[in-house]
């Protein structure tokens, strides 16, 4: 909604920062079909501009983006009604939680997707907490092999809130994906 309400001071920002890509993450609006096809009617606009720019335009689907839609989900009907150019960047934490078969999505529409992120969870009292990568409940070897087989060009660790200093937690995230075996 940020992005969505600052447009013109956000193609500004990455203008200025020199910065090739713009995200948006969620949809707006109810999760059904109209609002999805709205949506994806409005991000095609968006891409079409950003084109002419140079600029890429990414739609990274939080875990209530996934809601059943046909044969597929809301995110689905999404990359069906826009552009080609336009990425997906999938946040494997939010596509876990939302019960996606990882590899089938990253299969399907591997050839659009230009990131992925990496946090971990631990379930608790509150629903869950996040914790650094590898030390959650995301079986992460299948998830991070098929990101590499869908030849997704970057791996990115993330955690936004986190119990001890974020950059230990950021430290641990990497060494263990190094240990899967990414590199920088």
């Amino acid at each position: 909604p940020q992005v969505l309400a600052n447009w013109e001071y956000t193609l500004q920002l990455n203008r200025l920062c020199g910065s090739r890509h713009i995200c948006l993450s969620g949809i707006p609006g109810a999760d059904d079909r109209e609002h999805c096809l709205a949506f994806a009617d409005q991000l095609s606009r968006m891409a079409e501009g950003l084109r002419r720019e140079g600029m890429v335009l990414s739609f990274h689907p939080l875990s209530r983006d996934y809601v059943p839609e046909g044969e597929g989900t809301l995110v689905d009907l999404l990359l069906e009604n826009t552009p080609p150019d336009l990425c997906l960047g999938v946040d494997l934490y939010h596509a876990v939680r939302a019960g996606q078969d990882v590899p089938a999505l990253l299969g399907r529409w591997g050839e659009r997707v230009d990131f992925v992120h990496c946090k971990d969870y631990r379930p608790d009292a509150a629903g869950s907490r996040l914790t650094p990568v590898g030390q959650g409940v995301i079986n992460w070897p299948p998830l991070l092999a098929a990101a590499r087989d869908a030849g997704v060009p970057w791996v990115f660790a993330e955690q936004e809130t986190w119990e001890q200093d974020a950059f230990v937690c950021m430290a641990q995230s990497l060494d263990y994906l190094q240990k899967q075996g990414l590199t920088l």
